[in-house]
């Protein structure tokens, strides 16, 4: 099993108490779920980013916006910008990159935009 730090998503040793790449304690994380979740929109493994957008669009996240916005405007990973894009879409329809994305976003992010807005 592969262990991560919660700050930085580094690989670490399951025995460590301190991330060695950011310090950071590995027996507490104080934040929120909603914390966690934005925060693992940066994690290294490409299916934690995904998971993350997609709970976070689920749970109405209105503090993940800005991110899933910069995420959803990305063209570096398309699976990604499309689940971001359908996240922000299912925490605010009315978003003014929502109405772009619908209309002038990927095929990806047009399609996953479809199953949200009406």
């Amino acid at each position: 099993m592969t262990w991560f730090c919660p700050s930085c998503f580094a690989e670490v040793d399951r025995a460590a108490a301190r991330c060695p790449v950011c310090g950071a304690r590995l027996d507490v994380d104080e934040r929120s779920y909603e914390e966690k979740l934005i925060a693992a929109l940066s994690h290294r493994l490409h299916d934690r980013r995904l998971i993350a957008a997609e709970l976070l669009g689920r749970l109405g996240s209105r503090a993940a916006t800005p991110r899933l916005a910069e995420l959803a405007t990305d063209d570096g990973d398309p699976y990604l910008q499309a689940a971001a894009a359908r996240a922000l879409a299912r925490i605010d329809p009315q978003h003014p990159l929502v109405r772009r994305l619908a209309t002038a976003g990927s095929v990806l992010t047009r399609a996953a935009l479809r199953e949200v807005v009406r």
